[in-house]
C-alpha cells in the first residue's frame, strides 16, 4: 500500500500497527449507519499475495470462516473483501498490547508477570480455543478450527484488562485441501509442535503445545526454544530437545505438571483439550495461590497495561506498575524473588545481617587499638573448692608490677 493512501472504501487509515508475513494491520475508522465514527483495525494483504489467485481464495475462505468465530477472547473480522485489487479484512479494534511487547517491556524493568496474572492470561485463551476447536458452523457442523499461530504476538490485553486472541487467517480447517495441506508448516517457528514442525498431521493439541510454550515465557521470562538457525531449531522441537529454564523449578509442583503434560512430544500424552488443560491451570490457581479473584487480577491486569502504553516517570525513566501483577527478578536473568508473593524482603533478617556486620567491625577496631574487653580472671580463695588439676597462671599475669616503658607510636589506621 502507498503510504499517501488514507482511503479505502468506507475506512479512513489513520496510521499503521505493524506487518507481517502476510498483511499490514492499520487503525482506521469508518463511519455507521447511525453516522458515528468507528475504530478499527484493518487488514490488507500484501500486493505480491494478492497476485497469488490460490493464495487469494485461501485468503477469502478463512475470512469467511472466521467472520463466524463469535466468542468474548477471540478477535473475528466483521467485513472483508476487495476495492480496488486490495484485499482486506476489519475487524474490531482494541486499546492495548500483545503479550510479546508486555514481556519485553517488563524484561527492561527486570520484571516478570505474577503467577496470578499469568494464569489468568492463559486461562482466558483457552476459554477462546476451546470454543474454536468446538467451533459449529451455520449449517450445524462441528468443524475443528485449529489456530496453528498461538504465540506472544497474538494474545492481546487490552487496557481493560481482557485477554483476546488474534489472527485465525492462518488457520486450518480440518478436512480441507488448499495452503492450509498436511505437510504446509505455517506460525512461528519457536511456538510449533513437534507434530507441526515435522510437517504432519495436526489437532487441537497442537494449539496447547504451543500455548504451554507461551505459558513457560510468561512465568520465567524466558523462551523455551530461544532463538537460533530455524533448522537446529526445527530439529530441537521434533525430538523434543529443550532444557527449563532455572526459574521453571521455583514453581508450584503442580504447575510444573501440567507445563510437563502439555509440552510432551507424543500428542496423546498431552490434555486432551483445552477444558482439561484450563481446568489443571486454575486448580493451582485455588490450591497454591493465597489471593485468586479473576475480576481483581482483570482489573489489575488493565492498569498495568495502561501504564505500560502511557508510562509514568520517575526519576530514571522508571515505570511504575501495579506491584499485584509483577515480580522483581533477583539478577538478570536468574531467579525470581517469589513465585507467589511479590511482597518485599522481611525486615528482621536484614537487621539480624546488618548487627551481625556492625560487632564483626567493632571487634576489628578493638584489636586494631588493643583494647582487652574481656573480664578479669578473680585470684582464687582459701575456701575455694578446686576440681581437677589447674595450670598456674603464666609469670606475666601474676605479676601486676607497671613497669614504666617507652611509649610505642601509634599506628596510622585508615577507615573505609
Amino acid at each position: 500500500m502507498s503510504t499517501d493512501m488514507k482511503q479505502l472504501g468506507p475506512y479512513q487509515i489513520l496510521e499503521r500497527i505493524g506487518s507481517g508475513g502476510m498483511a499490514t494491520v492499520y487503525r482506521a475508522e469508518m463511519m455507521t449507519n447511525d453516522g458515528v465514527k468507528k475504530s478499527v483495525a484493518l487488514k490488507i494483504l500484501h500486493p505480491h499475495l494478492a497476485e497469488e489467485e490460490s493464495f487469494v481464495r485461501m485468503f477469502l475462505k478463512e475470512c469467511e470462516l472466521a467472520v463466524d468465530l463469535r466468542h468474548e477472547n477471540i478477535i473475528s473480522p466483521f467485513d472483508f473483501g476487495e476495492i480496488g485489487g486490495r484485499y482486506y479484512m476489519a475487524m474490531e479494534y482494541y486499546r492495548g498490547l500483545n503479550m510479546r511487547m508486555i514481556l519485553d517491556t517488563l524484561e527492561k524493568q527486570n520484571l516478570n508477570l505474577s503467577l496470578s496474572s499469568g494464569i489468568y492470561i492463559l486461562s482466558e485463551v483457552l476459554l477462546g480455543l476451546r470454543y474454536a476447536h468446538r467451533f459449529t458452523d451455520r449449517e450445524g457442523r462441528v468443524r475443528e478450527v485449529i489456530h496453528r499461530d498461538v504465540s506472544p504476538q497474538n494474545i492481546l490485553v487490552t487496557t481493560d484488562g481482557d485477554v483476546r486472541l488474534i489472527d485465525f487467517g492462518i488457520a486450518k480447517i480440518m478436512g480441507e485441501t488448499g495452503f492450509t495441506d498436511v505437510g504446509t508448516i505455517k506460525g512461528k517457528l519457536q511456538y510449533m509442535s513437534p507434530e507441526q514442525a515435522g510437517g504432519k498431521d495436526i489437532d487441537r493439541r497442537t494449539d496447547l503445545y504451543a500455548l504451554s510454550v507461551v505459558a513457560h515465557e510468561v512465568f520465567t521470562g524466558e523462551m523455551l526454544f530461544p532463538a537460533r538457525q530455524p533448522t537446529r531449531v526445527l530439529r530441537q522441537i521434533q525430538l523434543g530437545d529443550f532444557r527449563f529454564s532455572e526459574e521453571f523449578y521455583v514453581l508450584p509442583s503442580r504447575l510444573q505438571r501440567t507445563m510437563r503434560r502439555s509440552l510432551g512430544r507424543n500428542p496423546n500424552k498431552r490434555h486432551e483439550d483445552a477444558k482439561s488443560f484450563r481446568s489443571d491451570l486454575l486448580t493451582v490457581a485455588r490450591r497454591d495461590l493465597s489471593e485468586y479473584v479473576p475480576q481483581k487480577t482483570r482489573k489489575e491486569l488493565g492498569m498495568l497495561i495502561r501504564s505500560l502504553i502511557e508510562p509514568v516517570e520517575a526519576g530514571d525513566e522508571e515505570i511504575r506498575l501495579p506491584t499485584a501483577l509483577v515480580e522483581s527478578n533477583v539478577s538478570e536473568g536468574h531467579g525470581v524473588e517469589s513465585s507467589v508473593s511479590t511482597d518485599r524482603d522481611p525486615f528482621w533478617p536484614r537487621i539480624f545481617v546488618y548487627g551481625c556486620v556492625a560487632l564483626v567491625g567493632l571487634a576489628l577496631l578493638f584489636e586494631i587499638f588493643g583494647v582487652d574487653i574481656r573480664p578479669e580472671q578473680a585470684e582464687p580463695t582459701s575456701n575455694a573448692r578446686v576440681v581437677g588439676k589447674v595450670n598456674p597462671a603464666p609469670q606475666r599475669m601474676r605479676d601486676r608490677r607497671v613497669v614504666p616503658a617507652e611509649k610505642p607510636a601509634r599506628k596510622k589506621v585508615i577507615l573505609p
